[in-house]
């Protein structure tokens, strides 16, 4: 067996000292908070007892604490702890502010490296490189922090970014419309679902909660529920409930089942209440379904339009008095040439035809619906003649402008 010499055996033992010593320094020391203030730091050993805690001073030595006067443990890293060294002996200079500055963010101690930028401002107002890593810019010859540049430019801070009042004023009221929406969504859902319940009290409460319903902030989600609505006899309620919740939301419900409804009989109910409750712009999706492609649909919208009466609708009307569409000729058995109508534009609807099969021809089509309105709301009748209609209209716009002249 080889023993070492006692030369080296000292050498070996330096070098073990000098080894802990290192992973002393590297290591990250324990700080115990106290109860009613103040702190150790040290380095707690494994074994502990239950009733006290033993620490190893960083300086040397223990101290031995009972359990209750810990308030907290936390880890310290060496970073700090030398941070700890330094900063009590720093002068309290712009330099050497400024170098312990740096030497905190070289080893990311965020705070530390702040709290040290911010002190050299302290000492030189115009040190630009602390200011600008601080965040600060120059505004009119005055230093801001982003925060104070923003104020001065009219904004503010807004989930986590920075918009005009305006802007906050308009995303507060989405929020608000969204938590609303989705209130009435799970209201609206829970009369649904109980309104032909077999429990008595339950069908009674989701009907009495219909027919009271009058809010226009729940029009939205109303809407949505009548447009996706199957049941015959929960639509008529639902319509009748969109009839009294004035909103623009529901106005489009009613007039969009006034239009397409499969059921002849909610067309007309939804028709009855719309011309009812007049508002602004009720026409419109009547005008617009004066060009639909589908002669059916036309005409709905023609007789929608008498009963709505808006004299705005009369150009329109007298366009669509007379409209083309395309038909696919077909043979009877008694080989009689007759039409359907396609449904779609010139060469649409997906035909394809071989060499013996009809084409689908483009007719012109009499509206006797738009007729029926143009004659209820001017109280005129010139037939199909839309030249002398348009003639008509002619003169009533000279006749406008005249008695305004007039009145000048």
């Amino acid at each position: 067996m080889n023993v070492a010499s006692p030369g080296h055996s000292t050498l070996f033992t330096g070098s073990i000292a000098a080894a802990v010593i290192a992973l002393s320094v590297c290591a990250r020391a324990d700080v115990i908070q106290l109860v009613g203030g103040g702190r150790v730091v040290g380095t707690i050993p494994e074994k502990q007892s239950r009733s006290t805690l033993t620490v190893q001073l960083e300086g040397g030595g223990r101290l031995t604490l009972d359990r209750d006067r810990v308030a907290s443990i936390s880890s310290e890293s060496p970073a700090v702890r030398e941070y700890r060294k330094r900063a009590p002996t720093a002068p309290d200079t712009v330099e050497s502010q400024w170098a312990l500055a740096v030497w905190c963010q070289q080893r990311k101690l965020k705070d530390e490296y702040r709290r040290h930028l911010n002190r050299v401002i302290e000492l030189d107002p115009q040190h630009a490189e602390a200011r600008a890593l601080l965040g600060y810019q120059q505004h009119a010859g005055r230093w801001l922090t982003r925060e104070q540049l923003m104020s001065a430019r009219g904004m503010v801070r807004h989930d986590g970014d920075y918009r005009t009042r305006q802007e906050v004023a308009i995303l507060e009221r989405l929020k608000q419309r969204k938590e609303t929406d989705a209130a009435w969504r799970s209201r609206l859902a829970r009369w649904r679902r109980n309104l032909f319940h077999r429990d008595p009290e339950r069908s009674a409460e989701a009907a009495q909660g219909f027919a009271e319903l009058k809010d226009p902030a729940a029009g939205p989600e109303l809407a949505k529920l009548l447009l996706g609505e199957r049941d015959a006899d929960a639509k008529r309620v639902l319509v009748a409930v969109a009839a009294q919740v004035r909103s623009g939301a529901t106005v489009r419900a009613l007039s969009r089942l006034a239009l397409n409804d499969a059921d002849e009989e909610t067309r007309f109910v939804c028709l009855e209440h719309l011309a009812r409750n007049q508002t602004p712009g009720l026409a419109e999706p009547f005008v617009r379904a004066l060009k639909s492609k589908d002669n059916a649909m036309v005409n709905r919208a023609g007789a929608a339009l008498r009963e709505l009466g808006p004299r705005t609708a009369v150009a329109a009307l007298v366009d669509a008095l007379v409209t083309k569409h395309t038909f696919v000729p077909t043979l009877t058995a008694a080989g009689e040439q007759t039409y359907t109508f396609s449904g779609s534009g010139a060469g649409g609807g997906g035909f394809s035809f071989g060499d013996n099969r009809p084409k689908p021809v483009k007719k012109d089509v009499r509206n006797p619906q738009v007729l029926s309105a143009l004659v209820a709301i001017t109280s005129e009748n010139f037939g199909y003649n839309e030249a002398r209609w348009q003639a008509w209209l002619a003169e009533l716009a000279e006749d406008s402008r005249v008695d305004l002249r007039r009145d000048l």
